[in-house]
């Protein structure tokens, strides 16, 4: 007996689930345990501009790919050539400046596993594009990094 792989939309589903419930345990009890940081200018600064990132990368993830669920082809225009993952990297962001923004010491440990939850959604995701897309894909993954853009070329 074989067993099926979870498709992509069910193990985002399940992550998604699971990041959300650790994030509101880390917040809620981060301040129980007096894990609070002190309030600071700065660390408001940052998360108002990690939040915001967030939102611009996934909304120029939304304009290249409205309908993550048909999918026919390789994206590669917009902010696909600059990452190859901006939706992760887009929910990285907000997750990090929710965190920050809670000042709960405990939400950073909550950034860290959803940035290892994550890469993980991604590799996982890139070897179905692999087997999909084979040789287009590995040029384009060759030339675009996994998360972080670079815009020096």
């Amino acid at each position: 007996m074989t067993r099926e792989t979870p498709s992509p939309r069910i193990r985002q589903v399940a992550a998604g689930i699971v990041l959300v419930l650790l994030g509101w345990l880390a917040i809620s009890y981060g301040r129980q345990y007096g894990l609070v940081l002190a309030r600071s200018a700065v660390l408001d600064m940052l998360s108002a501009s990690l939040l915001i990132m967030g939102v611009v990368v996934r909304v120029m993830a939304f304009k290249e790919i409205r309908c993550t669920y048909r999918i026919k082809n390789l994206v590669m225009s917009g902010i696909y050539s600059k990452t190859r993952n901006p939706v992760y990297l887009a929910i990285m962001f907000i997750i990090a400046g929710i965190a920050l923004l809670s000042r709960r010491l405990l939400a950073l440990a909550w950034v860290l596993v959803s940035v290892a939850v994550l890469y993980y959604l991604a590799k996982k995701e890139e070897n179905d594009l692999e087997k999909t897309f084979g040789d287009e894909y590995m040029k384009y993954k060759k030339r675009v990094p996994m998360f972080l853009p670079r815009f020096k070329e």
